[in-house]
């Protein structure tokens, strides 16, 4: 919200960083700590976070641009004549872009056992199983209720203390459908040497 992105920029956006944001109104910024010096595949997850959790994903877009500048660019000030809202700001000069990011997020469990959402990328290399999902229109509880119940049959006892709130808190809002499920890597090998193993990719099962 305003709020959040106003804290997010205030206090967290230092020399060093860069700030991303998706290329249409109502979205979030997101910071890449130390992002002077990113990769293209840290532009591409990225970006590909910062759309899945603007208005892309609640008017079901099926892929939008972002873009990424440096912190002296983001000013709190408006340009002459202009008014700025709470929590929006003007960016000055030019805009560095990512085009064409899919509009998804991946959602699984991190080391910690805490349920976590970001670029599929990140899940493949972070979890040992994920969900990805796409925009749906249908209530954000009963996605919640369903991505909930897949992760139960993915990772069994290790969801006892997880709930509905929980896995609301990290999707964006608005509803989704799961249209991947992935085991990235035996249970055995998380924490180990080498854990990165190849799964499989499946289609989606029938909607429950």
């Amino acid at each position: 919200d305003a709020q959040s992105n106003s804290i997010l920029v205030m206090k967290h956006l230092i020399a060093g960083d860069v700030a991303y944001h998706a290329d249409l109104f109502g979205s979030p910024f997101f910071i890449l700590k130390g992002g002077e010096r990113q990769t293209p595949d840290e532009v591409r997850q990225v970006a590909k976070a910062t759309v899945a959790f603007s208005s892309a994903w609640k008017t079901g877009l099926v892929a939008a641009d972002a873009f990424w500048v440096s912190p002296d660019q983001v000013s709190t000030s408006a340009p002459s004549g202009e008014f700025l809202a709470r929590g929006s700001f003007a960016i000055r000069g030019k805009k560095n872009f990512a085009t064409k990011n899919p509009v998804e997020i991946a959602v699984g469990l991190d080391s910690k056992g805490r349920i976590m959402a970001g670029p599929e990328e990140a899940l493949i290399k972070l979890s040992r199983a994920h969900l990805t999902l796409i925009p749906s229109r249908e209530k954000s509880s009963d996605t919640a209720k369903k991505v909930l119940f897949e992760l139960k049959k993915l990772y069994g006892d290790e969801m006892v203390s997880s709930g509905v709130d929980d896995v609301m808190r990290v999707l964006p809002t608005g509803g989704g459908k799961i249209v991947r499920r992935r085991e990235n890597r035996k249970e055995e090998a998380i924490g180990g040497e080498g854990g990165a193993g190849g799964g499989e990719t499946r289609g989606a099962e029938p909607e429950l």
